[in-house]
């Protein structure tokens, strides 16, 4: 094993220890939670030429059809408004992390391996606070969705009930 790689295996153990890493770790809840989705749009519009485009016409003008789609394929959180030179960029659809502090790469994750992580003290303790905003907020939504989930496993069962007897007759 070369000292890459010695590294590397360290510096795993030691962003997991912190929870840093995946899409379950502080850095993928802080982007979510804290952050804005990044969308992603795709279509067949095709470009208008610019001499139509130009034209007085405004039927040519280019417009959304409906063969367009949107997707969120991941967070950013920019810390710009909380007064942090911070960015975290986590995009779902090519498993990647990357946390750049003051403009510098700081960490990066792509598909579950280590490629990139620099010890920071200063950078974790600014994490640290945001994750903890971030467990307040799944505080809060986990406080509002639980009389929904158990409405939802309420229907659920008295589904199921009505299920067995339709199928055997009330054995209840």
């Amino acid at each position: 094993m070369d000292i890459e790689e010695k590294i590397r295996e360290q510096r795993t153990l030691e962003a997991i220890s912190k929870n840093l890493m995946g899409f379950e770790g502080k850095l993928f809840l802080i982007a979510r939670f804290l952050g804005d989705p990044i969308t992603s749009q795709t279509s067949d519009q095709t470009w208008l030429e610019t001499d139509d485009f130009w034209s007085e016409d405004t039927d040519n003008l280019p417009i959304f059809s409906e063969d367009e789609s949107f997707a969120d394929i991941g967070y950013v959180y920019n810390g710009l408004s909380d007064g942090l030179h911070l960015e975290i960029i986590c995009q779902e659809n090519q498993s990647t992390i990357k946390v750049y502090y003051e403009g510098h790469l700081y960490y990066e994750e792509e598909q579950g391996t280590l490629n990139r992580y620099f010890p920071y003290e200063i950078l974790e303790k600014h994490i640290d606070n945001l994750y903890e905003r971030v467990e307040k907020k799944i505080q809060i939504l986990v406080k509002k969705e639980k009389p929904n989930q158990e409405k939802q496993i309420k229907k659920m069962e008295f589904n199921e009930v009505r299920r067995l007897r339709e199928k055997w007759g009330n054995i209840f």
